[in-house]
C-alpha cells in the first residue's frame, strides 16, 4: 500500500492546472470523505484553512490525501479559429488528412472525443482511440471525467452520452451543407477511400460484466483455501476491476496495481479452470493503467506480460485447453492497443505467429476461436505496418493466404473481412510484399471475394485485386 500511495503522490503531486480552470472542478464537502467511494475514485475538497484545493483518491483503505491541485506555469492557450484552448492536437484521419481537436484541462476527455467526432463526422469506432491519445498527451492534466456520470447507471450514461453526440451532429448540419456549397473540394465529411491500410487497433470489449464476475466468483470460491475475509476482498477486486473496465468507467477510474498482481496471482490456477481469469485480463487490458502496471513490471522486472498470456493461454499447446486458446488470443488483442507494450508483441511474434499456423494446419477451428485469432492477426498488421520486420510480415501474408483459402463454415463474413483488411495492411504498398503475395498466388484467393454479396468484403477485395494487378502488370513489363 505504501508503494501505490507514493505512486498517488507522484501522480497528484505533479498535477497541474490553469488558474482559470479551477472553478471547472467538483468541489465535494469534506464530510464527503466518510463515505466509501470507488477504487481510482478522486475528489476535490477545499481546505478552509489553507484555501487550497486537496485531492483525495479512494483505494482498499479508504480515502487518501494525495496532495493539492495547483496552478499549471506557463500556461499559452491556443487557438480553433477565435476559440481558445489549453492545448490543440492535430488528429490524422484514415484518408491521410488532419484534423484539430481542441482540449481544455479539467475536461472529461470522453466528452471531448464525443465532440470531436460528432464535429467531424467520424466514425464512432475512433472514440477509444482519441480518448486515449487525449489521457496520453495531457498526462496528469487531465483530472478525470465529469463526476456526475459516475452516481449514473450505465444505461442513462450512455443515453447521455447518445444526446450529446445528436445535439454536435445537429448543430452541425447547417454549417456542413453551406460548406457542400460555397466549396465541395473543402467537404467537411470525412470519406473514407479504402479499407486498409488499418490504422487502429481492434479490441475485445466488454458490455456486460456480471456474466463474467459470476463465473469468476464461483471458480475463486472452490479453488481458493483462503481466509473468508480474504476471499471477499479479492472478489471485490477483481469485481472492481470489471466495472471499471468498462467503457464508460474506463477513463475516469484507476484500477490500483495490487488487482493486476492478484489476477497475475491467479494465473496459476489448474488449466481446466484458468480461463475466468484470463477473462478478467483481458476486460483489465482495456483500462489505461494496464499500460503503466505492466509496462513498469517489464523494465523493474523483465516480466513479460505478453510471454506470461502465451504460457496461460497455452496457445503452444494445440492440445490444450481451448477457452485458454480464445480468450488468451483476445489477450493479445488488447495488449496491441498500448504503446508501451507493443514492443513486448514484437519481441514475442515468432511464436504468435507459429502457434496461429499450428491452429491452422491442425484444422480444429472453430468461429469464436477463429475470430480471436484473426483479429490478433489484424492487429498485429497494423502494429508491423509501422515497424521494417520483413520476416514476419512476409508469415502473416503466409499466414492470411491458408485462412482466406480454407473453405470451412466457421469462417464467417466478418472474420473474411478482417483478414483481407490484414492482408492490404501488411504489404501496404511495399512492391516487395506484393510481390510476395502475388508468388503465393493470393491475388487468384482475393478474386474469388471480388462477387460477394457482403458489401465489404467486395469493396475491399476488389481494392486489393487492383493493387495486386498493378504489381503484376509492372512485373511483366520488366
Amino acid at each position: 500500500i505504501e508503494q501505490e500511495l507514493n505512486h498517488f503522490n507522484e501522480l497528484i503531486s505533479s498535477s497541474q492546472l490553469d488558474s482559470s480552470n479551477l472553478d471547472k472542478l467538483n468541489i465535494s464537502d469534506k464530510s464527503e470523505l466518510n463515505v466509501p467511494g470507488q477504487i481510482g475514485e478522486r475528489k476535490f475538497i477545499k481546505n478552509p484553512n489553507t484555501k487550497c484545493i486537496e485531492c483525495y483518491i479512494y483505494d482498499e483503505s479508504g480515502w487518501n490525501f494525495v496532495g493539492e491541485v495547483t496552478n499549471k506555469p506557463n500556461v499559452t492557450n491556443k487557438k480553433i479559429g477565435d476559440d481558445e484552448y489549453d492545448e490543440v492536437f492535430h488528429i490524422e484521419l484514415d484518408d491521410g488528412s488532419t484534423r484539430k481537436l481542441g482540449y481544455n484541462y479539467g475536461e472529461d476527455p470522453y466528452d471531448v472525443a464525443l465532440r470531436f467526432i460528432a464535429k467531424e463526422k467520424i466514425s464512432r469506432n475512433f472514440i477509444s482511440q482519441i480518448v486515449n491519445f487525449i489521457i496520453q498527451n495531457t498526462q496528469s492534466y487531465t483530472l478525470g471525467a465529469k463526476p456526475h456520470l459516475e452516481q449514473q447507471s450505465q444505461e442513462d450514461q450512455i443515453k447521455e452520452q447518445e444526446k450529446l453526440l445528436q445535439q454536435y451532429q445537429n448543430n452541425n448540419i447547417d454549417n456542413n451543407n453551406n460548406n457542400n456549397n460555397n466549396n465541395n473540394n473543402n467537404n467537411a465529411k470525412v470519406v473514407k477511400k479504402s479499407d486498409y491500410p488499418v490504422t487502429c487497433y481492434v479490441n475485445f470489449d466488454v458490455k456486460k460484466t456480471s456474466p463474467i464476475s459470476k463465473k469468476f466468483t464461483q471458480f475463486y470460491n472452490k479453488l481458493s483455501e483462503k481466509s473468508d475475509k480474504t476471499k471477499e476482498k479479492e472478489i471485490k477486486k477483481i469485481c472492481t476491476l470489471l466495472e471499471n473496465s468498462t467503457k464508460n468507467k474506463r477513463y475516469s477510474t484507476t484500477i490500483p496495481s495490487s488487482t493486476y498482481s492478484l489476477l497475475l496471482e491467479l494465473l496459476e490456477w489448474p488449466e481446466t479452470k484458468r480461463f475466468p481469469v484470463l477473462d478478467c485480463l483481458r476486460c483489465g487490458l482495456l483500462h489505461p493503467s494496464s499500460e503503466k502496471y505492466f509496462s513498469k513490471l517489464y523494465s523493474d522486472d523483465m516480466i513479460d506480460i505478453v510471454n506470461i498470456i502465451i504460457l496461460a493461454g497455452q496457445i503452444e499447446q494445440i492440445d490444450g485447453y481451448s477457452k485458454n486458446h480464445l480468450l488468451a488470443f483476445r489477450c493479445l488483442s488488447n495488449v496491441c492497443q498500448h504503446n508501451l507494450l507493443n514492443s513486448l508483441i514484437l519481441e514475442n511474434i515468432e511464436v504468435i505467429l507459429d502457434s496461429i499456423s499450428i491452429f491452422i494446419s491442425d484444422g480444429s477451428l472453430y468461429t469464436a476461436l477463429l475470430l480471436s485469432i484473426v483479429t490478433t492477426l489484424l492487429n498485429i498488421s497494423v502494429l508491423l505496418n509501422k515497424h521494417d520486420n520483413f520476416d514476419a510480415k512476409t508469415q502473416m501474408i503466409t499466414i492470411i493466404a491458408e485462412l482466406l483459402a480454407l473453405e470451412s463454415d466457421s469462417i464467417t463474413n466478418e472474420i473474411k473481412y478482417r483478414l483481407l483488411c490484414a492482408l492490404g495492411t501488411v504489404i501496404n504498398k511495399s512492391n516487395l510484399l506484393i510481390n510476395y503475395a502475388i508468388e503465393l498466388t493470393i491475388n487468384e484467393i482475393v478474386e474469388d471475394f471480388t462477387n460477394s454479396e457482403d458489401d465489404k468484403i467486395n469493396k475491399c477485395s476488389n481494392s486489393l485485386v487492383q493493387d495486386l494487378q498493378i504489381t503484376d502488370d509492372k512485373m511483366e513489363d520488366d
